[in-house]
């Protein structure tokens, strides 16, 4: 069980991100990440005036903090120049404007870009699912937790812990073998056979020893009577 979140800036683009790793249904973690959102607003409200003020300063400070390695400083330069940007007072100035923020400022900030129920807010969510091996071997073990949970492996409406609809405990067992199946691959090309390339090469090294006012005659037949070389079909494919 992984979760974590942050402030992420791509391509001049920023925006708040959420990780989850489980092994709930995806409809349930998007679920619980909206729910998770809807109440920043009021942790926000119900804050009190001095947690606020240690929040901001202890935020600054950070800002601020000098980078413990030199590939850290390093790296923070080199994006402000590939970036073309080149301010690299940066921190100072972001720790100037945050000094300046209020509750009112990070509340109107919330509900204009954050809130789900904000008209403004876009949202792009990625899944990563398991493989359908992995689906498959999961599969197995289903009606064994199905007894443990008292649960009727019919009943797909019925609600089990936090309201989460026909979602079952699974624990898989992976042994080698399977994990042989999970990187085992088909080969996507037949490679040309190695006489076959010997040969052409011979015929091509044959022609270009003849006399220069023969050599185009006999290399365009050795192009008509040359077999046409199979290339290796590519499949690609990316997944996220």
């Amino acid at each position: 069980y992984v979760v974590s979140s942050g402030a992420r800036r791509s391509h001049g683009v920023q925006g708040f991100r959420v990780i989850v790793q489980s092994s709930v249904t995806l409809e349930h973690v998007n679920l619980r990440i909206e729910t998770f959102l809807d109440s920043v607003k009021n942790m926000l409200v119900s804050m009190p005036d001095d947690i606020y003020v240690k929040q901001r300063e202890s935020f600054t400070i950070k800002k601020v903090e000098i980078p413990k390695k030199m590939h850290n400083q390093g790296n923070k330069w080199w994006n402000e120049i590939t970036t073309h940007q080149y301010c690299f007072e940066r921190p100072r100035l972001e720790v100037d404007v945050i000094k300046s923020l209020e509750r009112e400022d990070i509340l109107k900030f919330y509900e204009h870009y954050i809130s789900p129920h904000s008209l403004y807010r876009r949202k792009l969510s990625l899944h990563v699912v398991p493989s359908p091996i992995a689906k498959q071997q999961s599969s197995t073990t289903i009606e064994k937790d199905d007894n443990m949970l008292g649960v009727d492996a019919g009943s797909d409406d019925e609600e089990i812990d936090d309201g989460v609809k026909g979602e079952r405990l699974v624990e898989v067992e992976f042994t080698p073998q399977s994990v042989q199946e999970l990187t085992k691959q088909k080969p996507i090309a037949d490679i040309p056979l190695v006489e076959e390339i010997v040969e052409i090469e011979k015929a091509l090294s044959k022609a270009l020893s003849v006399a220069e006012p023969d050599s185009k005659v006999i290399q365009e037949n050795m192009v008509k009577e040359e077999k046409p070389l199979a290339l290796p079909q590519v499949c690609e494919t990316d997944t996220y």
